[in-house]
């Protein structure tokens, strides 16, 4: 048998709450929520901030390797047309002139690529409407 009191216990559990309760408790839900997205979102940034500086490292490294094999296959290109019995001076002449045709051919690239960083289509696009709203 139950006693009054545990009676009254059982019938205030089943009333619902009021709706100020309600709102209190789903703000703060809302809030650890919002908390909790915050959290991962600065957790995975630093995962990227350390991708990003490891692959950073590791381009450099392979640019430094590349360049040492570059270097190694340039001078042994000087070296058997120099023992085929070409002149050294005219070899080498002929290595820096293929070198710097490449870095102009690069270079050439880059500054034609750059054109993309202009936003071209976003400053037409800013100033229709830009032009719109002075004209309405």
């Amino acid at each position: 048998m139950q006693t009054s009191e545990q009676q009254d216990k059982s019938v205030e559990a089943q009333q619902p709450l009021p709706l100020k309760d309600l709102a209190v408790a789903t703000f703060q839900h809302i809030r650890q929520l919002v908390a909790d997205i915050v959290a991962v979102a600065a957790i995975e940034t630093r995962l990227v901030s350390l991708t990003i500086t490891a692959i950073v490292v590791l381009a450099q490294v392979s640019a430094f390797l590349a360049t040492a094999c570059w270097l190694m296959l340039n001078a042994a290109a000087y070296n058997w047309l120099v023992s085929m019995g070409y002149d050294s001076v005219y070899t080498l002449l002929g290595f820096a002139t293929a070198n710097l045709a490449g870095a102009l051919i690069a270079i050439f690239a880059i500054l034609r690529l750059s054109r993309r960083f202009y936003f071209s289509a976003t400053r037409k696009a800013l100033g229709l409407i830009a032009n719109h709203d002075s004209s309405s």
